[in-house]
């Protein structure tokens, strides 16, 4: 049973997740969260320190671990000073660590659409919904040009078009371009003549080619460019060897009609894939006083913005 902080990158083992990868903690350390690592019975585990007006505390997306390397995590963290608790996603399904526990929601999402792409591309094609294989041949009648390059102003241009059409939050500026700066990153952009339609932020990271963020224009919705985009993706990531094709975030499986995810869930469904479920997030407090204190400040501040 040991526990070894590690500070070389060379030192750092491939894990299943891009979140725990050496070079997404660099993106993250980039914009404020500042990433520990460790290996714990030999295996890598990455957390990020979140500042917190009463202390910090730790959160862990996606790591590989046991119970008892959790555990053990745990009585480490007992020792260390101001953290107030443990914020674990894990990337698979996990027992409760302690009665103390506390489920909460995902930051990053419980569900996802896998697409095996050790396929032929007829067969990917086959596998869409008709309504898809419709739109991509459409698309490609268009005269669309797809662009892969990294271009932060064009995706912070399309994104804030589509955070307020769709009403969703999203980062600031500075965030997508210091995204696009991590060597992990690869974006596509499809225009009509010198306009951007649709752009989208890709992840490589061992077997798996990750969609991590789009947006899209409101000028031209007919062309189908975000159709064409994703298609134009999964090529892409064929070409290059990997075998897998993850859509990242999507509604869960039995979910109302009027979720938030239920549009982005019907348009990713379209082309196929199976679905993944990661396990359960859950808080476990390390400081009880503080934690009360923070879940007490949690809610007046969540009282106080709904009521504007």
């Amino acid at each position: 049973m040991s526990i070894i902080e590690i500070f070389d990158k060379p030192e750092w083992p491939c894990s299943k997740s891009f979140l725990q990868s050496w070079e997404w903690g660099e993106f993250q350390a980039s914009v404020g969260n500042t990433p520990r690592r460790f290996l714990v019975n030999d295996k890598p585990v990455q957390i990020f320190v979140h500042r917190l007006l009463v202390g910090v505390f730790w959160y862990i997306p996606q790591a590989d671990l046991a119970v008892t390397d959790y555990e053990l995590l745990v009585e480490f963290v007992k020792k260390e000073n101001k953290i107030v608790f443990i914020r674990i996603e894990s990337l698979s399904a996990l027992p409760t660590l302690s009665s103390q526990a506390k489920v909460v929601k995902h930051r990053q999402p419980e569900h996802s659409l896998i697409l095996d792409l050790n396929k032929k591309e007829e067969d990917l094609l086959t596998q869409m919904h008709s309504k898809t294989r419709y739109n991509i041949r459409l698309a490609e009648k268009k005269n669309l040009i797809i662009s892969w390059e990294k271009n932060a102003i064009v995706f912070n241009q399309l994104l804030t078009e589509t955070s307020r059409r769709d009403k969703f939050g999203a980062h600031n500026n500075d965030y997508y371009e210091k995204m696009l700066t991590c060597n992990l990153t690869e974006q596509v952009t499809v225009y009509l003549d010198d306009e951007p339609l649709a752009s989208a932020i890709f992840i490589e990271y061992g077997e798996t080619y990750t969609y991590l963020h789009g947006a899209s224009a409101n000028a031209h919705r007919e062309t189908m460019a975000p159709y064409l985009l994703q298609w134009s993706a999964i090529l892409r990531a064929q070409e290059k060897g990997f075998k897998i094709y993850d859509f990242w975030g999507v509604a869960p499986e039995n979910a109302e009609a009027d979720h938030p995810w239920s549009g982005i869930t019907r348009f990713k469904s379209g082309f196929g894939g199976t679905r993944l479920t990661h396990g359960q997030a859950f808080e476990l407090p390390i400081r009880k006083l503080p934690y009360k204190i923070f879940l007490f400040l949690k809610i007046f501040l969540n009282i106080l913005k709904n009521s504007k």
